[in-house]
């Protein structure tokens, strides 16, 4: 196992990528939190970094701020927020901000939107010199959806897509690793 501790901290998503089977090579801690917004991950971000002390950072937040009406412009500025805060404990290039996943005919998560946030996310992240992380494009089929063997509920990822998204990560982790960090 590789000694580098990497964060992975958002929402349910996050909470339920049963990392330490499917990635046991790394040295992953995940802070994920069922329901958590944007909101309650800024609250609770000093604390779980300072308490994980990690060398990478992987953030995945927004979701359930779309399904609660926030608005754009305060799911964006919580995002700024929380990657400015991570500064502060992280290594700007070691810093990875997640596109919010697609869903699959979920009324209250329009891929749309979704589509038109993570392109903010990632001008944010261009501006403040942190990674883009583009899962949504991964996991979305042709008609502009999670795929369908991905999920059981138009939302969350299944086994299946957490070992897509596993590969992917292992990939970038291995090359990420094989750099200094």
């Amino acid at each position: 196992m590789n000694d580098k501790k990497i964060l992975l901290i958002g929402d349910s998503i996050i909470a339920s990528f049963d990392t330490r089977r499917i990635l046991p090579e790394f040295n992953i801690i995940n802070k994920g939190l069922s329901g958590n917004k944007s909101t309650h991950l800024l609250r609770r971000l000093n604390r779980d970094l300072l308490s994980s002390n990690p060398d990478i950072i992987f953030i995945l937040i927004g979701t359930n701020d779309i399904a609660q009406g926030i608005s754009d412009d305060e799911i964006l500025t919580n995002i700024s927020s929380i990657l400015k805060i991570s500064f502060e404990n992280v290594q700007f290039e070691n810093i990875f901000v997640t596109s919010i996943l697609p869903t699959r005919n979920n009324e209250p998560r329009p891929n749309e939107r979704i589509l038109e946030i993570n392109k903010k996310i990632q001008i944010i992240a261009d501006e403040l010199k942190v990674n883009y992380l583009d899962l949504y494009s991964l996991l979305v089929d042709d008609t502009g959806q999670l795929i369908i063997d991905f999920t059981d509920d138009g939302l969350h990822l299944n086994e299946k897509a957490y070992l897509k998204w596993a590969d992917f990560l292992k990939k970038l982790l291995t090359e990420k690793l094989g750099e200094s960090c």
